[in-house]
C-alpha cells in the first residue's frame, strides 16, 4: 500500500481527462458505424425497389407492359399509350381529322371514344395511377385543343369505362396526392381551380 499511494498521486489529472474523452469518442464512433450499417442496408433495399422494372411510380407515367402489347393490336396511325394489366383493354391516341382522340378498347373491337384530347400536331400526355383505395388503374390524359388544354380522368368499372372528370383550361398541372390519387390544377379565366379525390368523386378544393 505504501507504494500504490505515491503512484496514484503521480497520475496527472489531464491524462485522466483525455482517457475519459477517448472513451466517449470510441462509444460515439461505434454508434455512428452501427447506424451507418443499418441505414446502408435500408438504402440497398430502397435502391432495389426503385430500380425494379415492376415498381409502379405514381408520380410519373407508367411504362407500357411489353407482355400485353400483343393483345392490343391497334389500327394504323394509333399510338398505344397504356395497356391495362388485367383484361385486354388498352388506351390509344388515335389521329383523326379533327384532332387526336382518346380511345379505349382492345384493338378494333368494342372501342370507346372519349373525344378529342389534343390537336392534330399537339402531343397528348397520359399518366397512370394506382390508388390504394381503388382496384383499377386511374388514367389522367391531358392535351392541347386549339389554344386551350383539356383533361380527362377515367378508370374501369365492371368491364366498362368510367369517366371521373373532364375539364378544360389555359394550363393544367398534375401532381401527386394522398393515397396514390392525382391532384389536378386547372388555370381558367376565373383563376386557378384545384380538384382532389374525395372518396367518391373529384371535387374542387378551396
Amino acid at each position: 500500500m505504501s507504494i500504490v499511494a505515491p503512484l496514484v498521486r503521480l497520475l496527472p489529472l489531464p491524462f485522466i481527462g483525455r482517457l475519459a474523452r477517448a472513451f466517449m469518442e470510441i462509444v460515439l464512433a461505434t454508434l455512428v458505424i452501427s447506424t451507418s450499417v443499418v441505414v446502408g442496408h435500408g438504402l440497398t433495399a430502397w435502391r432495389a425497389w426503385y430500380w425494379d422494372p415492376s415498381t409502379i411510380r405514381h408520380w410519373g407515367a407508367t411504362p407500357t407492359p411489353d407482355a400485353l402489347t400483343r393483345s392490343c393490336p391497334g389500327a394504323d396511325g394509333d399510338q398505344l399509350a397504356f395497356a391495362r394489366p388485367i383484361g385486354p383493354q388498352c388506351v390509344w391516341l388515335s389521329a383523326r381529322p379533327d384532332g387526336t382522340h382518346l380511345v379505349i378498347g382492345s384493338g378494333g373491337v368494342d372501342r370507346t371514344d372519349l373525344g378529342v384530347i389534343a390537336a392534330q400536331r399537339a402531343t397528348a400526355d397520359v399518366r397512370v395511377y394506382s390508388p390504394s383505395t381503388w382496384t383499377e388503374p386511374v388514367v389522367v390524359a391531358t392535351g392541347g385543343v386549339t389554344s386551350a388544354t383539356s383533361l380527362v380522368v377515367f378508370t374501369w368499372q365492371q368491364r366498362g369505362v368510367l369517366e371521373l372528370l373532364r375539364v378544360g383550361g389555359e394550363r393544367i398541372a398534375v401532381a401527386d396526392d394522398t393515397g396514390g390519387w392525382p391532384r389536378l390544377s386547372v388555370m381558367t379565366e376565373g383563376g386557378m381551380r384545384m380538384y382532389r379525390w374525395t372518396g367518391a368523386t373529384f371535387a374542387r378544393s378551396p
